[in-house]
């Protein structure tokens, strides 16, 4: 099973021009089971137009939770999955979220689709200890999606990163707060890409920012804030997770994707 996490960023076409072909384009080459989007913008209008065409093009299904910050949250899946039951919740959460149960062959697990606050670590936690209630009521899961946080493991002098990014990411003495994470981490989720990556790999394998728009430029070196997790099971089921990094997608959005597999 190959799934994907992308952030696309202001729906693929309401920033840095529209990239909605290349986006279907890549996301169409990798030959994907399950497509986790984020800030999916304007994919319910004019009658779900983008939705359909995304649904069309890939040769999938979906699910597409319109959020309060505005940005939906779009899960794509192949008919070969079956969906049993898919939730969406909104309450204290800013960008929603999307609670998926589906059975791929023999296996039935239950997906999570998670896009945390972008402005403060206290609510990030908060949505964090949300997603652990909705994650423990199931032997198997998997959650994906931009987690505005970096891994716990990974050490990182904020003092030389843009004033916004730092403001968001540190407490008051300007240690990176990582406890979103930290939460899941303890609550028996693992991090799929540390599985077959070290530490100094997460400068080169960062998630955040691309080129685009010249985003990079108050950044020493991108950082890893998107993430595909799972519970024990699929941990030793994964034969594969990085983030996918090239020229293309460096002009596709302002995060690469990350991508995993499993032998299920």
């Amino acid at each position: 099973m190959k799934i994907i996490s992308y952030n696309i960023l202001r729906g693929g076409q309401f920033e840095a021009g529209n990239r909605l072909g290349q986006i279907l384009a890549f996301l169409k080459s990798e030959e994907l089971d399950i497509i986790c989007l984020n800030e999916c913008d304007y994919f319910q209008a004019n009658h779900n137009a983008i939705l359909r065409a995304f649904e069309q093009e890939l040769g999938m299904r979906s699910v597409c939770h319109a959020t309060p910050s505005g940005t939906c949250l779009v899960l794509l899946f192949r008919d070969e999955l079956q969906l049993k039951n898919v939730s969406s919740f909104d309450r204290f959460l800013f960008h929603g979220m999307i609670v998926a149960d589906l059975v791929y062959k023999t296996c039935d697990f239950r997906l999570i689709l998670t896009h945390l606050n972008p402005y403060s670590a206290e609510l990030r936690l908060m949505e964090s200890q949300i997603l652990a209630q909705m994650a423990l009521r199931h032997e198997r899961v998997l959650i994906a999606g931009d987690f505005n946080s970096i891994s716990p493991e990974f050490s990182v002098d904020f003092t030389q990163f843009k004033p916004t990014f730092q403001a968001r990411s540190t407490h008051a003495d300007g240690t990176a707060d990582c406890r979103a994470l930290t939460n899941l981490f303890r609550q028996g989720y693992y991090d799929l890409w540390s599985k077959f990556h070290t530490v100094e790999d997460e400068k080169i394998q960062g998630s955040y920012p691309t080129p685009l728009g010249d985003k990079n430029i108050q950044y020493p070196h991108p950082v890893r804030i998107d993430f595909i997790l799972g519970s024990q099971n699929f941990l030793q089921a994964c034969t594969r997770c990085d983030i996918v990094q090239n020229e293309g997608l460096s002009q596709t959005s302002d995060h690469y994707p990350v991508l995993a597999e499993f032998a299920l």
